[in-house]
This record gives C-alpha cells, structure tokens and sequence, in this order.
C-alpha cells in the first residue's frame, strides 16, 4: 500500500490561473524593423539599429552581423546584453573573440524611452 504524504506537491490545490482578461496589454505603438520589414511584435526585445537607432528584431540584428562578419568554423556570433553582440570561438572552450557595440550608452532612443514611459506609467502610477 502506497502511502501520500499530505505536502506532497500532487495533493496541494492548483493556483488559480490567470485568464486572458486579468493581463495587461501595453501598446508601445507599431514599428517596422528596418532589415526584415517586418512589424516587431515585443518592442521589449527590440535593438537600436543604424545610425538613426531605429528598433529591429534581434535575431535579423544577430543575422545582419553573422553575415558581415564572415564567421570562422567554431565561430558564432551571441548577444551579451547592453546592445552588445560578441563573435565568440565555441571549441575548446566559449572565448569572445571580438565585440560588436551596436547600442550607444549615451544616447537613448525616443522609442526606448515611451517604453519606459509605459511601463512606470501601467505600473506605478
């Protein structure tokens, strides 16, 4: 006979779920990436791209640059945050090799800062 003991997690009460009305849209406003053409669906993964900091995917901004770069065999490129990407060697071992700095900390751009602005104003009003 099989004994349960009264924690275990099979016998504890579910958490009631969220339903689809108890989230919060934000619209941050559409924007167009400029290498794909496509609209960019979550601002909040969005990179400030060219010379004008206009919001591009990630994955076409990772493209972009896989591309330009002419990888080497064991080399890939990866995104290390802050607007940085890296070319880093994967064998032996993960070695940036090179960064590439495609975010300005000193200039934030208009779209980053109405998200920022739309979050604290949904949140902490």
């Amino acid at each position: 006979m099989r004994h349960h003991r009264k924690n275990h997690r099979f016998n504890q009460p579910k958490p009631p779920q969220e339903s689809r009305d108890d989230l919060i849209h934000l619209d941050f406003g559409t924007y167009i990436c400029p290498l794909c053409g496509n609209v960019i669906a979550d601002m909040t993964c969005a990179i400030a791209f060219g010379s004008e900091s206009h919001p591009a995917h990630l994955d076409c901004v990772m493209n972009y640059y896989r591309e330009r770069e002419g990888l080497g065999p064991n080399e890939e490129i990866t995104y290390i945050g802050c607007g940085q990407f890296a070319i880093a060697s994967l064998k032996p071992q993960f070695k940036i090799l090179r960064r590439i700095i495609v975010e300005s900390k000193d200039h934030i751009p208009e779209w980053r800062k109405n998200i920022k602005q739309t979050f604290m104003s949904s949140f902490f009003h």
